[in-house]
């Protein structure tokens, strides 16, 4: 099935894409919109600094992370913005950045048995340099492939720009093995320099198009 073709907003018939199931169990807008895992909420405002558990073995002991105040699902949903706790939770516990639900597989990588799935969006074209070989460093997290093969046909950001390249200039990512790399802050408010986002450096992985990837899934 191709992706579907928008300029901009939801598409127009994105209510009749059925959800997965772990799209269906999340919060909507007065809309009807899912509102994913790592959407930042109004509430989560003022930045604060505190070691986070997720990194222990990760980063030097008793270096401090980036949260924000406030909770999830107070307020109202930035839907534009990614809240940097959570997506950091996506990386480091393998989880859906969609869904919020635990990936299939083993927790470390390499993941021979179910390969993990990255969408290189934001930040297409970074690199880092890992060994001898420079790889894509992407701050976008993990996606489940129900979860993915429907942000294809019904999320703004992926289908206007699906459609602005026709498809090729959307990478998608299956990927065996990686390294996380986590970002050093300076944050205003706060005195010491934190841990803000964990980025993923891919080092073993093919890369698909769209409709290649739901070509693949079936």
């Amino acid at each position: 099935m191709a992706v579907a073709r928008a300029k901009r907003g939801m598409p127009d018939d994105w209510r009749s894409v059925p959800m997965p199931r772990g799209v269906a169990r999340l919060p909507r807008t007065n809309g009807g919109i899912p509102i994913t895992y790592t959407v930042a909420w109004s509430s989560e405002t003022g930045p604060e600094a505190r070691e986070d558990p997720l990194l222990r073995g990760f980063v030097p002991a008793g270096t401090l992370a980036l949260f924000h105040s406030g909770a999830q699902g107070q307020g109202t949903p930035k839907l534009a913005v990614s809240d940097v706790a959570r997506t950091r939770r996506v990386v480091m516990a393998g989880l859906c950045q969609a869904c919020g639900q635990k990936l299939p597989g083993r927790s470390a990588s390499p993941w021979r048995q179910h390969p993990r799935w990255l969408c290189d969006l934001r930040n297409q074209g970074q690199e880092i340099q890992i060994g001898l070989r420079r790889v894509p460093l992407i701050v976008d997290g993990w996606t489940c492939e129900p979860c993915l093969a429907y942000a294809l046909r019904v999320c703004p950001g992926l289908v206007t720009k699906a459609a602005a390249t026709g498809g090729d200039g959307l990478r998608l990512l299956r990927v065996r093995d990686a390294e996380g790399v986590a970002t050093i802050e300076a944050v205003e408010g706060l005195d010491d320099h934190v841990v803000g986002w964990v980025k993923i450096a891919p080092t073993s992985f093919e890369i698909f198009t769209p409709d290649e990837f739901l070509a693949l899934i079936g």
